[in-house]
């Protein structure tokens, strides 16, 4: 849901020619879309308690994303409750 841009751009005229399919890989994007770092910290216990060097979390979280992050996980979080779904 997060990062479409290879898959759509990149690999879109494998599907188109080849009529291949794929399988969505990190659904949650690492955890990022399960609602618990929405404020923009890490909880205890997960995946980012400890280790902030990371790619992913950098890239969510890191110096000048982080704030554009927390925005748009709370803008999906209302999104979700308005469809009544998680």
């Amino acid at each position: 849901m997060l990062r479409r841009d290879k898959f759509e751009k990149d690999f879109h005229y494998i599907f188109a020619n080849y009529r291949y399919g794929s399988t969505i890989w990190s659904p949650v994007a690492g955890g990022i879309l399960t609602g618990k770092y929405n404020d923009g910290t890490s909880p205890e216990g997960t995946r980012f308690t400890d280790d902030t060097s990371g790619a992913t979390f950098q890239r969510y979280f890191g110096e000048g994303v982080k704030e554009k992050t927390v925005k748009m996980l709370n803008e999906l979080a209302d999104y979700a409750k308005e469809l009544e779904c998680t």
